[in-house]
């Protein structure tokens, strides 16, 4: 009996020494390897405590990048890079289990890359996995086994994963100045760069995915509940169309052409008659100035463009009724 509490006792001690070792390099990995987990500890925290606000965006790179909180008041940019409506929609799940009398305003971006096969696999990322309810995953698809391993090794162990890619995505987004609120505002000047139809379409190309899968029914089915969410709560729903270049769109067209995609998301949209549709992809076609690169705004463009969505929600009556024109912040410097 002796030599059996021993055992157990030398063995919960190994445990725990295994577990403490474990989650000090897991530490050092997240806050001090990998770029960009200060931002995602910010987000977190906005997620912790959604009564600071009255509305919000809830996207990927070209909202984080693309506009700017300040200058829609009492706003947060909780966007993420790559972030599709799968990520989204456990990011607001857990924004609705809080606290949240004062939110009134969704704001989400909608391309033609946002319905992607690709981005029903984001539970498969280190990068997203912190954002998902891996048990409501398993209650819609099964899979237990499959799920269960990639939360325990993304959550536990996450200095076991092939996180090279993610790396190299938070490098090329980190901000030249502090961001603001999740705003991550980006320097560069397109127009003084040459980007030829071959590289536009590689983009494009990428966004679409290899699939070819524009359309994917599962990512269709986060956003929907996205949406019913927001109307259970009372919350108006915005969707935006970010500015593109040209030269991007134009690659795009060849993949996703713009009038099918506009008419399916049309229909999709039919049951929810209160959402707001701000269509801004060719704002910008003749200011490549604007824009850090083929498709990202660059600081004066997101400025430029969060003004006129602020003036278009004042239009249609979805800013949040305490916020007016003449209280918006100044823009970022």
């Amino acid at each position: 009996m002796k030599k059996t509490l021993k055992s157990c006792a030398r063995l919960a001690l190994f445990l725990a020494g295994f577990w403490a070792i474990s989650a000090v390099i897991s530490h050092v990995f997240l806050m001090r390897v990998m770029p960009g987990r200060a931002e995602e500890d910010f987000v977190l925290d906005c997620r912790d405590y959604p009564d600071r606000f009255e509305s919000l965006i809830l996207g990927e790179s070209h909202t984080m990048c693309g506009l700017n909180p300040r200058i829609l008041g009492e706003c947060y940019n909780i966007s993420i890079l790559g972030q599709g409506y799968m990520v989204s929609y456990y990011s607001l799940a857990r924004i609705l289990d809080q606290p949240h009398e004062r939110l009134e305003l969704l704001i989400l971006p909608v391309g033609r890359h946002s319905f992607t096969a690709d981005l029903a696999h984001q539970n498969e990322n280190f990068y997203y996995a912190a954002n998902i309810d891996y048990l409501d995953l398993i209650r819609r698809r099964g899979h237990v086994r499959d799920h269960l391993g990639q939360c325990i090794k993304f959550q536990v162990f996450p200095y076991t994963n092939d996180v090279s890619y993610y790396v190299y995505r938070c490098q090329i987004a980190r901000p030249p100045v502090p961001s603001y609120r999740g705003f991550t505002p980006a320097e560069g000047d397109f127009s003084k760069e040459t980007m030829d139809e071959i590289e536009a379409r590689d983009r494009a190309s990428g966004h679409v995915g290899a699939g070819r899968d524009w359309w994917n029914q599962e990512v269709i089915e986060f956003f929907r509940e996205i949406l019913d969410a927001c109307d259970e709560e009372g919350i108006r729903v915005a969707l935006v169309q970010m500015p593109m270049t040209r030269v991007y769109d134009d690659a795009m067209e060849r993949l996703v052409p713009r009038a099918e995609f506009d008419a399916r998301v049309a229909a999709l949209l039919a049951d929810w008659p209160d959402v707001a549709m701000l269509d801004y992809h060719d704002a910008f076609y003749e200011r490549n100035d604007l824009f850090r690169d083929v498709d990202h705004l660059n600081v004066t463009g997101a400025d430029t463009i969060t003004e006129r969505l602020r003036a278009d929600l004042v239009r249609l009556g979805a800013l949040p009724d305490r916020l007016r024109p003449h209280q918006a912040g100044p823009a970022a410097p």
